[in-house]
């Protein structure tokens, strides 16, 4: 696999391609660029064997080993210069040519405004499903793979966002167009999805627009890029990057004719990606790609996605999605794609984002020993009602500057001017690295500072102006108010945690394929966990167990083990005592009751199940077989206790691979469900569930398919059949809602799976 870079040489850059990385071949390849270069003059060509190689961070690259750091970091650019003896006349520009930064030859986009718009729901027109799913797209591209900062104006979890008026639409632009002075921001990236069209030649001369939810209003997309490319000086000479994903109306053939030139020419360092449906394809029944989103959306996710660790431009990256798209659209769709910058452009991962999902905070004792303390402050505030912040952080001293001449009044004070104030700071703690320290203020206004660790705040304002950022956590009570702009995404959870709700936030997550932010969920969980509970305490076992699942739903196998195993000797352990406990209680209820009492028999299921988690599956058996006589003696064949202790059995027998028994067994508990519970019922779904699983594991996958509803949907998946998938899902949706209502973690699961099929 080749080694590949970017060389700039004066005014041009170059892309270069190493077999290995040698300086003398990278030399070579440079004398290669010199000699073929265009409008060399004399001087350059005699001196030609006269220059050095400078990375990206403008240090000197002497040896291999400096070669091989400098390819560390990806795109590669390294920059040309030439060691001369100059002239009088020439050294004023010779010496700012030396002074220039490597990266003014290019764009680095790494801390983008990046605004996702669209409507799915119209008034009058026909409704864009596919729009929801292109936006989920773009953002999870944005967010999760790059760690951009992302608005969207729809909102999975808000049916109304599906609809976006032009007075939204106008609320949303100007919202952000007000604020991006106040960040740090690098570059623009704006994104359309819906009915797009091209007005009447008469009003202003076929200009593009973007069709609203309210039909007869629409966006002038000139509108747009003059909001962003001249009304305000904060993105000047840098990348604007507008992204079209339009379905046209009722279009003529000879207005889509003249669409070339329709372009809007908003000054330098724009570029403009269009895709463009027509009104015909949209509905059309054959239309492979109806209701999963837009086939140019998935192809630009998965290009960008895939190319994160290239040296390809932006501009490359949407000329091959453009390329890619075409070869698949559907028929009549076009693709086009406009730019008038004058550098590359690169897509650089965010890490400030990223490094607090990457940051494995749950194997840092001092780190979860800090929070512990932090914890004790917040409560000991709130049950004294003082209003605050408590801040764990690694240079909390390093952000504290002095008010000694008294020139700001007590009610302006900045944050860090509030650090050594025994008016505001009323305890500190330090444990190893971390600082534990509480503040006291109404208001809290963080000025232009990132504070490295976790924020708590008490029932307070928090204000900001410049650049502010956490690095790890912001936690506050219900009444605070955070009004601080922060530069890039902050993980942010209220106050009191909420295991529970965190932990199923993350497995919903999961399910959705946001893989980066269920691990940051789960760590987080996990991180509390360890801060209030004791390190082999069930509960810590299973957040180690979903952080396994989801770095091996990754690819990180060897991380994914690593978890695992200490989910399994904590599980191990607590099996062990579970059984200590479970044999003790049966021994007092021997003794106190007769031997087939229900409660002994609630006893024998009791330590059936540990030893099934555990893997013993013989034991699991007697002890259930145990249980299962008792119920029979004294309930009947037809108690649901005797259902469950049928439902038991048939699960030990499936695990240890003896499936014909283990479909006996789960028969026997289909049968009673049924009769005693009706066919909606969820318990009767995992009835149903079982008995397929069993099926299955015996290969018999006719059978399993013809068994049940809920769990018929997985195995259509599976089988790539999504048309019976989606049926299947709907059925159980149907039952869960009616019987758990709509925010059981079950029926969101379905809800999931529907909306990603």
């Amino acid at each position: 696999m080749p080694y590949k870079a970017f060389v700039s040489l004066k005014k041009e850059t170059h892309k270069v391609k190493l077999v290995f990385l040698r300086l003398k071949s990278l030399k070579k390849k440079v004398l290669e660029i010199i000699n073929t270069a265009k409008n060399d003059n004399d001087k350059t060509r005699n001196s030609m064997h006269q220059f050095k190689i400078v990375d990206n961070n403008g240090n000197d690259i002497t040896s291999n080993k400096q070669l091989k750091i400098a390819f560390k970091t990806r795109p590669v650019f390294l920059s040309v210069h030439f060691i001369q003896t100059i002239t009088t006349d020439d050294k004023v520009d010779h010496d700012n040519d030396e002074k220039k930064n490597p990266e003014e030859k290019f764009h680095k986009i790494i801390n983008p405004l990046v605004l996702l718009t669209g409507s799915a729901k119209y008034k009058s027109l026909n409704d864009l499903p596919d729009v929801k799913e292109d936006l989920i797209m773009f953002k999870n591209v944005f967010k999760e793979v790059y760690g951009y900062e992302v608005y969207c104006t729809y909102d999975p979890n808000k049916p109304e966002t599906e609809s976006l008026t032009l007075r939204q639409l106008n609320r949303f632009l100007m919202k952000y167009y007000i604020n991006i002075a106040e960040k740090s921001y690098d570059s623009l990236i704006f994104v359309w999805c819906g009915y797009g069209n091209t007005t009447s030649e008469e009003k202003e001369e076929g200009e593009d627009i973007l069709i609203t939810s309210d039909d007869d209003k629409y966006k002038s997309f000139k509108k747009v890029q003059e909001l962003f490319g001249h009304d305000t000086n904060v993105f000047l000479n840098k990348p604007k990057i507008y992204i079209k994903n339009v379905y046209r109306g009722n279009e003529q053939h000879q207005q889509r004719k003249r669409i070339n030139q329709q372009w809007y020419n908003c000054g330098s360092d724009t570029i403009t990606i269009s895709s463009i449906t027509p009104g015909k394809s949209i509905f059309n029944s054959t239309n492979p790609y109806k209701g999963k989103g837009s086939y140019f959306t998935e192809c630009f996710c998965n290009v960008i996605s895939q190319n994160i660790k290239s040296s390809k431009s932006l501009y490359d990256n949407l000329m091959l999605i453009s390329k890619s798209t075409k070869q698949k659209a559907l028929n009549g769709q076009i693709i086009q794609l406009t730019s008038t910058c004058d550098r590359h452009a690169f897509l650089y991962i965010n890490n400030n984002y990223l490094s607090s999902t990457n940051a494995e905070l749950d194997k840092d004792v001092s780190w979860n020993k800090a929070n512990k303390k932090a914890h004790e402050m917040v409560n000991e505030m709130i049950n004294n009602k003082q209003q605050g912040i408590v801040v764990v952080a690694t240079n909390i001293e390093q952000l504290a500057k002095s008010n000694s001449n008294g020139q700001l009044s007590q009610k302006n004070i900045p944050f860090s001017m509030m650090i050594d104030s025994s008016q505001y700071m009323k305890k500190k703690l330090i444990l190893e690295s971390y600082s534990i320290s509480s503040f006291h203020s109404k208001i809290i206004t963080f000025d232009n500072i990132t504070i490295d660790g976790s924020v708590y705040a008490v029932d307070c304002i928090i204000d900001g102006f410049g650049n502010c950022h956490i690095t790890q956590q912001l936690i506050p009570t219900n009444t605070s108010v955070i009004r601080c702009h922060f530069r890039s995404h902050v993980f942010t959870c209220p106050w009191p945690i909420d295991i529970e709700n965190l932990m199923e936030l993350g497995k919903n997550t999961l399910d959705i394929s946001k893989v980066n932010e269920a691990i940051q969920l789960f760590r987080f969980v996990l991180c509390v966990q360890l801060q209030t509970l004791h390190d082999l305490h069930i509960d810590v076992a299973y957040s180690y167990f979903q952080l396994g699942k989801a770095h091996e739903y990754k690819g990180e196998y060897d991380k994914a083990i690593e978890y695992y195993e200490k989910d399994l000797e904590i599980s191990l352990g607590e099996y062990d005592k579970a059984i200590e406990y479970h044999e003790t209680s049966l021994k007092i209820k021997l003794n106190k009751f007769v031997h087939d009492n229900y409660e002994v028999s609630v006893s024998y299921n009791n330590l059936g199940c540990v030893y099934d988690n555990k893997g013993e599956y013989d034991k699991a058996i007697e002890y259930h077989e145990k249980s299962l006589k008792i119920r029979l003696d004294i309930l009947g064949p037809e108690h649901l206790a005797v259902a469950t202790s049928y439902n038991n059995l048939g699960l030990a027998y499936n695990s240890k691979g003896e499936y014909d028994k283990a479909i006996e067994y789960h028969e026997k508990d289909l049968k009673i469900s049924l009769n005693k519970l009706g066919s909606d019922h969820p318990d009767v779904a995992i009835s149903y569930k079982n008995l397929a699983s069993a099926y299955c594991g015996k290969q018999e996958y006719g059978k399993a398919m013809e068994l049940e509803k809920s769990i018929l949907g997985n195995i259509y998946f599976e089988k790539g059949d999504k048309v019976e998938a989606k049926k299947c899902y709907e059925n159980a949706l149907s039952i869960y809602i009616q019987k758990l209502g709509k925010n059981h973690q079950k029926t969101i699961k379905v809800e999931l799976r529907l909306k990603n099929l």
